[in-house]
Order: C-alpha cells, then sequence, then structure tokens
C-alpha cells in the first residue's frame, strides 16, 4: 500500500485559487475597464480629461505627498540608526 506524501503547504490550491479571484475582481477588472474606456477615447479628448483642474490637482497631490512621504520616515529611521549605535559603542566600552 503505498501512501501519498503531505503537502509541505497545505490548503496552498484553495488559497492560490481564493487570492487569484479576489485580484481579478478588486485589481484587474477594474484596471480593464479602464483601458477599455480610454482607449475609445480620442487623442484630444484624453489629453483634454487629464488637463482638467481637477486632475491636475489629483495629480499635485498624489506626487507631492509621495515626495514628501520619505523625509520623516528617513529622520526617524536615522534617529533610531543613531540610538543603536551609541547604543552599541556604550556596550562594547563598558564591556
Amino acid at each position: 500500500m503505498t501512501f501519498k506524501k503531505p503537502s509541505p503547504l497545505p490548503g496552498f490550491g484553495l488559497t492560490l485559487g481564493f487570492t487569484l479571484f479576489y485580484l481579478s475582481a478588486v485589481v484587474l477588472i477594474p484596471l480593464g475597464a479602464l483601458a477599455w474606456r480610454t482607449a475609445s477615447l480620442s487623442g484630444e479628448d484624453f489629453w483634454r480629461l487629464a488637463t482638467t483642474d481637477r486632475a491636475l490637482a489629483a495629480y499635485w497631490l498624489t506626487f507631492g505627498a509621495s515626495f514628501l512621504e520619505p523625509v520623516p520616515k528617513a529622520t526617524v529611521f536615522e534617529g533610531r540608526l543613531y540610538y543603536m549605535c551609541n547604543n552599541l559603542r556604550r556596550q562594547v566600552s563598558l564591556g
């Protein structure tokens, strides 16, 4: 009698199926609809819609926030790194 070797990742197939289903439902279908809608526009219509005041304000907010976001993160990280290095130096000198 032969026994089937147990899988190292039980439930992997079901989990992968759920993940792919929700990925397609939440991400891929809306992106496909967006591409479909954009492809039906002429270049002039697309440019007119992409340069409205509301769209330009959204671009400004999105790109401005993405450029400013690393500043506090880097400051906090540098502070922690400084603390860890000084703490390590103190421990080694007291040794």
